[in-house]
């Protein structure tokens, strides 16, 4: 009788010791209290902005309002002169823009380069001062200029200080959108036949040397478009 209790009261031990090895674990990917889930949103902290775009210079862009030219027909006095009497006689209406957002500012102008082009050869840059194509702009005050010649920023009459315009954030917005007019009083000519030829208007960002002194050869920002004189093939 007392080797039956013993051995009742060691079966009952045993079954005690098994019963706490085996305390119920989570299953996984049963989600705990002290831990969010993943994908739960939080709550108190901002949404970081983007960061802002960093302007490393000027842009600038061209568009004419057609792809070819035609002679110009009428006078081309200056004074007295309107846009509307432009286009009557021939003349090509494009718009130039400036974009610029940086920090910093530039001593800077901005003019008209033209270039003639025969077929598929290299255009070959004009003269400042050739009449072969005229760039006219016209200042607030109502006053034409060439911006072959007379780059924006030459005075204070083409927005500038004496000999260059002032382009930082700021003073940009005076160049946003200008209308200019290209006038092409002669039609580009060489001995050798050809089947096509036009002129090349590049509007550029141009910066000085180290005087102040404008060349032509150092510019931060250019745009150019490439106009056949009509009836020359597409």
């Amino acid at each position: 009788m007392k080797k039956l209790t013993a051995i009742m009261l060691t079966l009952a031990l045993l079954i005690t010791l098994t019963s706490c090895d085996k305390i119920a674990e989570p299953t996984l990917g049963e989600p705990t209290l002290d831990k969010p889930t993943l994908g739960e949103p939080t709550f108190g902290e901002p949404t970081p902005e983007p960061p802002e775009p960093k302007w490393l210079s000027p842009v600038i862009a061209v568009e004419s309002s057609a792809n070819t030219l035609s002679l110009y027909e009428g006078e081309l006095a200056l004074d007295g002169l309107s846009s509307d009497v432009l286009i009557e006689n021939g003349a090509l209406k494009a718009t130039l823009r400036v974009a610029y957002g940086g920090d910093t500012y530039y001593t800077a102008r901005v003019g008209a380069f033209v270039y003639s082009f025969f077929d598929y050869e290299r255009p070959v840059r004009l003269p400042v001062y050739s009449d072969e194509v005229l760039v006219l702009w016209q200042n607030p005050d109502g006053q034409w200029f060439n911006l072959m010649q007379t780059p924006i920023g030459h005075s204070p009459d083409t927005l500038g200080e004496p000999n260059f315009f002032l382009l930082n954030a700021q003073t940009v917005a005076q160049l946003s959108e200008l209308e200019v007019f290209i006038v092409p009083t002669v039609a580009p000519a060489r001995n050798s036949h050809y089947d096509r030829s036009g002129y090349v208007l590049m509007f550029a960002v141009e910066l000085p040397d180290e005087r102040r002194h404008f060349h032509g050869r150092e510019m931060i920002a250019a745009a150019s478009v490439a106009l056949a004189m009509e009836g020359q093939g597409d």
